[in-house]
This record gives C-alpha cells, structure tokens and sequence, in this order.
C-alpha cells in the first residue's frame, strides 16, 4: 500500500510541475524545494517497499 501511494505521490509532483507554470498567480519559491523533498521522500518509500522476489 505505501509503495501504491508513494508512486501517485510522485507522478501527481511531476504532473503538478508543468500546471504550476499556467496558474494565475506567483508560486512562492519555497514551494520548489519542499518539492523536491516530498519526492525525495516519496522515492525512498518507493524503493524501501519494493519486493525483492516474485
């Protein structure tokens, strides 16, 4: 279930990436680094609950 949830973690940041871009109004800067630690996070829940065999 975490490695589920971390993976729409990641592609809904990668999807949020590009429709930041468009939006009306200024993202503050401090929206790109807690980004990128949220996917850094989101990665390593991804790869600690990855199976090892089949």
């Amino acid at each position: 279930m975490a490695h589920r949830y971390s993976l729409y973690l990641i592609l809904g940041a990668l999807y949020l990436l590009p429709v930041s871009l468009t939006l009306p109004f200024p993202v503050p800067p401090q929206a790109v680094p807690v980004g990128v630690f949220v996917v850094a996070y989101a990665v390593n829940v991804l790869l600690a609950n990855t199976q090892k065999r089949v």
